[in-house]
């Protein structure tokens, strides 16, 4: 997001194609702690979520996954 912010403040001009990045694709039977770290080392923070056709499911963030986590922990 902050990417999108400061390329729209600087250039109101925009295509998408320009901000765009390649998206990850997670299977949602993949553990929680493997989803954050395959975001993680890729420096990603949202993932497509799929099915074992890779028929779309949802979407997931980093976000998501550490209140996963922490909720965990506790």
């Amino acid at each position: 997001m902050k990417k999108l912010g400061k390329t729209f403040y600087e250039q109101k001009d925009l295509f998408l194609s320009q901000i765009i990045s390649k998206p990850i694709f997670i299977n949602k039977d993949k553990k929680i702690s493997n989803a954050f770290a395959n975001l993680q080392s890729q420096g990603k923070n949202m993932a497509i979520v799929v099915d074992d056709k890779q028929k779309f499911i949802g979407v997931i963030s980093i976000e998501d996954l550490v209140e996963e986590i922490v909720g965990e922990i506790r």
